[in-house]
């Protein structure tokens, strides 16, 4: 029993692309590092009060952050996928969260307490170098972000929010290229700072224009003469 249980667990940490890279030993050799909790639709995974002791990453499912403004508002500032890590920052410099992470679907998360977190970047040169390459990312992520919001053009600021993310959940076909998650159009509202009925205005005459498709899974193809406009 014990042996199913850290055969399940070692197949789910290789989806996690903070361990990529590493070899069959080494990853076994670091299980013990992690623990997994399900988390339900709804539920809220970090509190943005919480000084977080706590490195997450999806193992599958979804995730979004959100934050409030002033008056209550509420606004998704990211969304992550399976593979995807988040509660770095509060891990590192010990301060409050900066946002409410909520689960979106059920989701399974592996969750890594601090001390064990600096011993595997300590100890693993690939867990390092991807760490890195997260928070490379994750940057790029944030500057693409504010250029978007200076668009005052709705249609401009929905493409460049769907460029940005075909660049990490992007799957080329020979006709163009499918965006590899499912966002309601609130969702999208919420991160691009425009209202729903636009969205869906905006998405619709891309459509119907034959600049996109939307497949039976709800996934989004983009085809290249679109991805080409400038």
């Amino acid at each position: 029993m014990q042996r199913r249980y850290t055969d399940d667990k070692f197949t789910e940490l290789r989806k996690v692309k903070l361990f990529h890279g590493l070899a069959d030993s080494e990853l076994m050799g670091i299980l013990d590092y992690v623990n997994i909790k399900d988390f339900k639709r709804g539920e809220i995974v970090i509190y943005p009060e919480d000084t977080n002791d706590i490195f997450y990453s999806l193992i599958k499912g979804k995730v979004k952050m959100l934050r409030s403004d002033e008056n209550g508002k509420e606004m998704v500032v990211a969304v992550h996928q399976s593979g995807d890590s988040f509660g770095e920052i509060s891990v590192i410099d010990g301060k409050e969260c900066p946002a409410t992470a909520v689960a979106m679907e059920l989701s399974r998360v592996a969750l890594i307490e601090k001390d064990n977190f600096y011993a595997l970047i300590s100890s693993q040169k690939d867990v390092l170098n991807n760490l890195m390459q997260f928070f490379c990312v994750r940057l790029r992520d944030m500057w693409n972000t504010c250029e978007l919001l200076t668009y005052d053009n709705a249609a401009r600021r929905i493409k460049m929010f769907f460029l940005v993310n075909l660049n990490k959940y992007g799957i080329p076909t020979d006709t163009g290229i499918t965006i590899n998650m499912k966002l309601t159009h609130q969702e999208i509202a919420d991160m691009v700072g425009i209202t729903r009925e636009t969205v869906s205005r905006v998405i619709g005459e891309w459509k119907k224009n034959g600049d996109i498709s939307i497949l039976p899974n709800k996934h989004i193809h983009f085809h290249k003469n679109f991805l080409l406009k400038v």
